[in-house]
């Protein structure tokens, strides 16, 4: 070590107070990096320099601390871009947009972005299916078989469309010579005919076990069969055109550049956050991560779905879903892309039957046959119970649900209160779509910023809740 080096180490080591003071301000910027948000800059942060985000909001009045909700989270870093709406009484009362729509912070995330939503994807063809229902193509109660006769192989002829609706077919992960490619996705007779040869995954019994990227190759063939069309085809031709939503299964390339690029949740925030007790980084790794990884469920970590040449990741999925092909063919359960009003719109027509002139339930007793909840049990890849129903939405009604991660990542929301009845799904990284049947309130939430969650967390809390209590204040009030 040079003389110079080592007589600034002696004065300082020497010297008490400095040496107090060095280990407080490096005490200091640790705790300070580790609570860092994704997008946080380490050196605005120690400085407590706020960023300038570009927001557009619309709210109605009573709605404004939503937008001071929405805009504390990119302060806190834990946004790149984002979209937030929420309709109260079939009535849009928030709209917003913001961040930024790339990395390189070029360009506004506004009212042209598209965002994959993964598994929120799953309830939006659920309420597909809940249409369909109404118009008396699909009987929940009937096995799937009757609908696609070739399904019945291997141990499968009993399998109820509510119960392959509810994760519990028994076709959550695909044996190797059944898997899927993205080029089978280009026809959809090919997947149909692997898909229908796949084993019932527990010799015929209905066992909860999520079935996170297959359920819906099986519920769009289902869907073919009664109506001739695709999932994809029905949102694109049907219902887009009416009812004002961009919802897309099957993305035409045209508007592949519109789509937001998912941002990895940092590797070493993972670390220090599976590692580090969770009182100096405020964040716990989630409890329901930790037993996916333990158990490494084969409907999570089962190669179900490849693209030829690409390598996928299960700690950074971005890898693969920022790709075109992931979003080209039609996989509804893991590959929808939307935005957040699309489905904030779709909770709406659920919770009215129709909206803006668009008839999605318009038979009452169709809410008694998709809204029945199946018996409860245990997840087979999860370890947690994670309540559904027949047309398979989730049920949210207590402060238990609707997700494992939740009460570890925030305080419990208000939202979730005992007596509120809430139905719907979130995708891995943070997209949420719900809708409150007490309330009236419907809520749609699209990120880039992928969260270290399975569904919804601190950000979507914090909107959920700000929602619920600004509508509840207002109906307050007017009575």
């Amino acid at each position: 070590m040079p003389n110079f080096t080592k007589s600034i180490v002696k004065a300082i080591t020497e010297n008490k107070l400095a040496y107090s003071l060095g280990a407080v301000a490096a005490t200091y910027s640790f705790v300070t990096f580790v609570r860092l948000g994704p997008q946080s800059s380490f050196i605005r942060r120690l400085f407590d320099l706020n960023e300038v985000f570009p927001i557009t909001a619309h709210c109605e009045p009573g709605y404004e601390n939503v937008r001071e909700v929405f805009q504390q989270n990119l302060q806190e870093g834990l946004e790149l871009g984002s979209s937030f709406c929420a309709y109260v009484d079939g009535k849009c009362v928030v709209e917003i947009y913001g961040g930024y729509h790339d990395k390189e912070r070029t360009k506004q995330y506004d009212t042209s972005s598209l965002q994959l939503v993964f598994s929120s994807g799953k309830t939006i063809m659920s309420v597909l299916v809940a249409h369909l229902v109404d118009k008396g193509l699909i009987d929940l109660n009937k096995s799937v078989a009757d609908y696609w006769p070739e399904f019945a192989q291997n141990g499968k002829k009993k399998v109820l469309v509510k119960e392959l609706l509810a994760h519990r077919g028994g076709v959550g992960w695909l044996d190797t010579p059944y898997q899927i490619t993205s080029d089978d996705l280009e026809d959809l007779d090919v997947t149909a005919k692997k898909i229908a040869q796949q084993p019932h995954n527990y010799d015929g019994r209905p066992i909860h076990d999520y079935h996170a990227l297959t359920r819906d190759w099986y519920v769009n063939e289902l869907v073919r069969r009664v109506t001739g069309k695709s999932a994809g085809q029905i949102w694109r031709e049907d219902i887009n055109p009416k009812l004002g939503t961009e919802i897309y299964v099957g993305l035409p390339q045209e508007l592949y550049p519109r789509v937001a690029m998912l941002q990895p949740y940092p590797a070493l925030r993972t670390l220090v956050r599976l590692l580090l007790p969770s009182w100096l980084h405020g964040q716990p790794f989630p409890k329901a991560l930790h037993q996916i990884i333990r158990r490494r469920g084969k409907g999570l970590f089962g190669l179900n779905f490849r693209i030829p040449g690409l390598s996928s990741s299960v700690v950074d999925p971005s890898k693969a879903a920022n790709n075109y092909k992931f979003m080209k063919g039609e996989g509804p359960s893991y590959a929808t892309v939307t935005n957040a009003k699309s489905m904030a719109k779709l909770g709406a027509a659920m919770l009215n039957g129709s909206l803006d002139g668009f008839d999605l339930i318009s038979i009452s007793e169709t809410y008694n046959k998709v809204y029945e909840e199946m018996d409860l049990q245990e997840d087979m890849s999860m370890g947690i119970k994670m309540p559904f129903t027949a047309c398979g939405f989730n049920v949210v009604k207590d402060t238990s649900v609707p997700d494992p991660d939740m009460d570890e990542c925030e305080r419990v929301g208000q939202y979730r209160a005992d007596g509120e009845r809430w139905h719907g799904w979130g995708g891995l990284g943070g997209s949420m779509i719900y809708w409150n049947v007490n309330q009236n309130i419907s809520i749609g939430y699209a990120e880039s910023q992928l969260g270290l969650v399975l569904v919804g967390e601190t950000r979507s809390v914090r909107l959920c809740d700000a929602v619920y209590k600004c509508a509840t204040a207002l109906k307050s009030k007017a009575n």
